[in-house]
């Protein structure tokens, strides 16, 4: 299997040691995780902190290796699996730093349509989940890349203590795709954003840091 993860992400890392646990062979790269996805041609609003390969089938996000043998097993006509976002409790987010807290989300099998279909779902009524991921968090970072078709941008930030997010460069949709109009990538943005039920992360407000 062939991983891009975001640049000096740990999180990517974490869910990287997962997979090699349970018997996947990784080849990493740091960084290149935005251009693997545009090239397995994953839709942005399956997007997370890192994408893989394996077997011609794309991997977004923090997927339980279990879902992925699963995959290779029954070769559906596919684009691949996604974790959109980045719930806690998912390999690789879920060390000792995310203090047990397990957001329910769940797995999406990416149709060759740009569709997805539930493929498992993680979502246990026992969940000890500390704070609403539907809370509002604040951060700054510098916006990588902007999409005003989709309405998405690439915002690469630092360490989100109020959610508990490492520091990488994520995917975010837009609450508001007009909202970019007078942004370009390279520049320093504080930003709102919000990430529904573990599994969409969208920004609410957009602004120029000071």
């Amino acid at each position: 299997m062939e991983v891009w993860t975001g640049p000096g992400c740990s999180c990517c890392h974490d869910w990287i040691v997962h997979l090699q646990a349970n018997g996947f062979v990784v080849t990493t790269h740091d960084g290149g995780n935005m251009d693997a996805r545009r090239r397995l041609e994953i839709p942005m609003q399956y997007a997370s902190c890192h994408t893989g390969e394996v077997a011609g089938y794309a991997i977004e996000g923090h997927v339980p290796a279990t879902e992925i043998h699963r995959l290779l097993e029954e070769r559906p006509d596919a684009i691949g699996l996604s974790v959109p976002a980045m719930p806690r409790g998912s390999p690789g987010m879920d060390g000792p730093v995310y203090g047990g807290i397990q957001d329910p989300y769940d797995v999406l099998l990416i149709q060759r349509n740009g569709s997805s279909t539930l493929y498992r779902s993680y979502r246990s009524s026992h969940s000890h989940v500390a704070q609403p991921q539907s809370a509002t968090h604040s951060a700054e970072g510098t916006l990588t890349a902007i999409d005003r078709t989709a309405g998405t941008v690439s915002i690469a930030h630092g360490a989100i203590a109020s959610i508990g997010w490492p520091a990488m460069t994520m995917n975010f949709t837009l609450a508001d795709p007009k909202s970019v109009a007078d942004f370009t990538p390279g520049q320093r943005v504080a930003f709102h954003f919000t990430v529904e039920g573990g599994m969409t992360a969208t920004v609410t407000r957009l602004s120029k840091a000071e």
